[in-house]
Parts: structure tokens; C-alpha cells; sequence
């Protein structure tokens, strides 16, 4: 099977919010593409759910195509608000549903960027979203599903733009709410992924 082209990938609106695009599509992996200030980078990744899908992510755009019957229609659902709405990680849950995760800048009350995570039916359709503020700079890029039906999603935190990163870990539940949080390290520390281990613990990269 070909991997799509990422020149074929529309770019409107691109920071304007997040962009979750389903063509239905059986494939084994999950292929992710980011953009930084418009210049695209691209990684192929195992797939950590039990069904399959090809995931893009645009910066804020995120394309999605899942492990279901080709010739499906496809959608295009706009989520975020109205300053900067990026999405870092899709993953697919156990109900055939999707997790979004990454920051905005739309939804704090102290102006900065914020972990922002979304939920969806396999629709498409948003079942639930929050963003987690603990009045610093957060942002999410990477997560896992949990043995106990939640996630698990690491990223980094700072005090100020000026300030180094530590590594931000965080745990909420099924319906979106926060259990607990924490971080690591003594300054410019980033997660970038986690994996949930079989005796309850976590592995962060």
C-alpha cells in the first residue's frame, strides 16, 4: 500500500485550530507527520492499539485514517478556539474512538498554552475535551491507554517562555478529568512518549 503524499494534504487553516480528516482505510501502522512553522517532518511509528490507522498531524491540522472499509465517506471536524490549537499525538482507543492530544492557547485564563486533549466517537464526533492549566506553559506529545481505561500523557511544563522545560506527566480518566501530575528533571527535559508497562507503571522517552 502507498503512503499518501503529504503535498496532497490540504493546508487551510492551518493554526487555526485542530483538524481531525477520517478516509477509511485498513494499514498496519500509524504514520505521523508534524509541520513546524510550515516545514514538514515526518516519522513511521508502530501502532500501540489493537486495530490499526494512518494518523497525520499538520501542525494543528490532524488527518486521520482508520483501520475500517475503503470507499467510507470521510469528515473533517474542527477542533479548538480562537488563537493557536496545535494536536500532537492521535491514538486509538479500545471503543474504535480517537484521543487527540497537544496545547491551545484558546481555552486558559493566564494567556499561555495549555495541554489540550480531545475525545471522539469513531464518527469523528467529540465526545468530550479539556485542557489542563496549572498556571504554567504545558504541552502534551505523546500518550498511551491505561489498564484502567484512562490515559497517561507526557510533555513538558515551564514556568515562562524564558524558563528551561521539565518533563510533564500527567494522568486523567476515561471522561477526561485529572487524576494526578507531575514532573522531572532540573531544566531542558522534554517527554516526547510513554508507554504504559504491564505491572501499573510508565517508561517516558
Amino acid at each position: 500500500m502507498n503512503l499518501p503524499n503529504p503535498k496532497q494534504i490540504s493546508k487551510k487553516s492551518i493554526n487555526k485550530g485542530l483538524f481531525l480528516s477520517l478516509a477509511r482505510i485498513s494499514f498496519s501502522y500509524t504514520f505521523v507527520s508534524s509541520s513546524i512553522v510550515n516545514e514538514l517532518r515526518m516519522k513511521l511509528m508502530k501502532n500501540k492499539t489493537h486495530t490499526s490507522s494512518l494518523a497525520g498531524i499538520l501542525c494543528g491540522m490532524c488527518v486521520l485514517m482508520s483501520s475500517m472499509q475503503m470507499n467510507a465517506q470521510g469528515f473533517e471536524y474542527n477542533f479548538g478556539g480562537n488563537s493557536e490549537d496545535q494536536g500532537q499525538a492521535i491514538l486509538q482507543t479500545d471503543d474504535r474512538g480517537y484521543l487527540i492530544a497537544g496545547y491551545s492557547e484558546s481555552f486558559g485564563t493566564d494567556g499561555d498554552l495549555d495541554v489540550y486533549v480531545v475525545r471522539t466517537d469513531v464518527d469523528g464526533q467529540e465526545i468530550w475535551s479539556n485542557n489542563f492549566d496549572e498556571g504554567f506553559i504545558e504541552h502534551a506529545y505523546g500518550m498511551d491507554a491505561t489498564q484502567d481505561g484512562g490515559f497517561i500523557i507526557v510533555g513538558d511544563i515551564r514556568q515562562t517562555a524564558l524558563d528551561s522545560f521539565k518533563v510533564y506527566l500527567l494522568k486523567i480518566s476515561p471522561h477526561g478529568d485529572l487524576l494526578w501530575s507531575n514532573s522531572f528533571g532540573s531544566g531542558f527535559e522534554q517527554g516526547f512518549d510513554v508507554q504504559a508497562t504491564a505491572d501499573g507503571g510508565y517508561i517516558l522517552v
